[in-house]
């Protein structure tokens, strides 16, 4: 369910880009001067296709009652970097890296306690949609491979994600810009749960749907 509810407003968002980036074509180009591949910056100023950027933000931990026998802290700090190309005005690629931090739990019975480290590696496509001459609404979407380190049992499993997030991004110069973003990460893990049946304790496999999501503040500098 929700990665039909998360990815049905992307659905609309590449017409509405299509329509915005399809310049008006003059019948004689010849003496018209080459287009840029990048989208125009503050000022109309040409800007560079390559970006390199920072980000840091809080990050929450939706884990599907995996812990829902320990007492989890499922809100933490984390941060991720990133670079991309624009390959047209409105479209663009961007590899990264997500650290969503540390989450800590605690055994009531024993009163142990452990943490589950959870960090990705992502590839996704971002449109960039005018909302004024400096201003742009960012939908991407693409795919992870997350790392999920649990501490107490010790264990570490690799599994691919799908991501999928919003953002605005502000234009600041040629070679500057920040972008507020609000992105997820979902994937599903196998689990198990302990069902009492007739006075007998049976357990059995479950499937884990999980979440992980980052509300971030970024700055990028193209060249």
């Amino acid at each position: 369910m929700w990665p039909r509810i998360l990815l049905a407003p992307f659905a609309l968002v590449p017409a509405l880009s299509l329509a915005q980036a399809t310049p008006s074509v003059s019948p004689d180009t010849t003496d018209s001067p080459a287009t840029s591949a990048a989208p125009s910056g503050a000022n109309g100023e040409a800007s560079a296709p390559i970006y390199f950027g920072v980000g840091a933000g809080p990050s929450k931990f939706d884990d599907d009652d995996q812990f829902r026998h320990q007492k989890l802290d499922n809100s933490d700090f984390g941060y991720k970097l990133q670079i991309g190309a624009y390959f047209t005005p409105r479209f663009a690629v961007e590899f990264g890296y997500r650290n969503y931090g540390k989450f800590d739990f605690e055994i009531g019975a024993t009163g142990e306690s452990g943490d589950v480290e959870t960090w990705a590696t992502t590839l996704a496509g971002i449109l960039s949609v005018s909302l004024t001459s400096n201003l742009y609404l960012t939908p991407r979407l693409g795919v992870a491979s997350l790392r999920f380190e649990q501490s107490l049992p010790l264990s570490r499993i690799q599994e691919p994600a799908l991501l999928a997030g919003a953002g605005l991004r502000l234009r600041l110069s040629k070679h500057l810009e920040v972008e507020g973003l609000l992105e997820s990460i979902y994937y599903e893990l196998e689990g198990a749960e302990v069902v009492t049946t007739d006075g007998n304790i049976l357990v059995r496999e479950r499937d884990l749907n999980q979440l992980l999501t980052m509300l971030s503040l970024n700055a990028h500098v193209r060249f």
